[in-house]
């Protein structure tokens, strides 16, 4: 194992915002957690939608998945409606909203065939489009699924099977992490933890006069573009994570 190894996870969320993709962009391996409950509502209810940001302010785009009966599934478990309704509902509000963006042109046909490939399950189109993104920002990271590593327990316990299994030496969590997170069993096993503070800066969208933060990462790269994106993830780090 090299002198720094870090690894970072995060649930496999529909098109996520930019802080997302920061963690990975200071990272050496991702983890994308399919093994964990999927939630539809509440702080961790990102995983089937997010907002895109539109004249009339932001708007949810929801991703329709059968929860009849599956109150429990894990994400990996997750399926999509089987109504191309919703598809086109998205495409057309995601045209509207930024089709006078400089970008739009550069990425709407490759979101176009994102969403009208088969997708059975939530993960597979979730997947997908984090891997878009991925290859855009020119980031080749390797990509595990939790649910293949087999992981072990629940909080800390969880965390710490993930990271070793990773084979790594940092793990970085998001700043929930400072809530559950056990310092003495991590550092039992020799792990050293960083949580993420990232801030995304602002920058001018075309929909509002004064900067709406969190938008999901599609109303940056329209906005602004790949090049200004990864500006954004260098300059909204606010810590340090140790150097290779």
């Amino acid at each position: 194992m090299s002198e720094r190894n870090l690894v970072t996870a995060h649930q496999a969320n529909f098109l996520p915002y930019l802080g997302f993709f920061e963690k990975i962009y200071v990272s050496d391996a991702f983890v994308l957690v399919d093994d964990t409950q999927f939630v539809k509502r509440g702080p961790y209810g990102w995983i089937h939608r997010n907002k895109i940001l539109t004249q009339k302010g932001p708007v949810w785009l929801t991703v329709p998945v059968k929860t009849h009966d599956a109150y429990d599934q894990l994400i990996s478990q997750t399926q999509i409606v089987d109504d191309s309704t919703w598809k086109r509902k998205h495409l057309r509000s995601i045209e509207f909203a930024y089709k006078k963006t400089e970008y739009f042109e550069q990425f709407f046909d490759d979101i176009k065939s994102i969403y009208l490939d088969s997708h059975p399950y939530l993960l597979s189109l979730s997947r997908a489009f984090i891997e878009w993104v991925l290859r855009l920002l020119g980031l080749n990271i390797p990509i595990q699924l939790a649910s293949n590593l087999k992981l072990q327990g629940k909080g800390t316990d969880y965390v710490v099977d993930l990271a070793l299994k990773s084979n790594a030496s940092h793990y970085l969590s998001g700043k929930h992490g400072l809530d559950y997170l056990d310092k003495e069993i991590v550092e039992e096993k020799n792990l050293k933890i960083i949580y993420q503070d990232f801030e995304c800066k602002p920058y001018e969208q075309i929909n509002s006069d004064s900067f709406e933060s969190n938008m999901c990462i599609l109303d940056v790269l329209f906005n602004v573009g790949v090049e200004g994106t990864i500006e954004l993830l260098e300059e909204g780090s606010n810590y340090e994570v140790p150097p290779k």
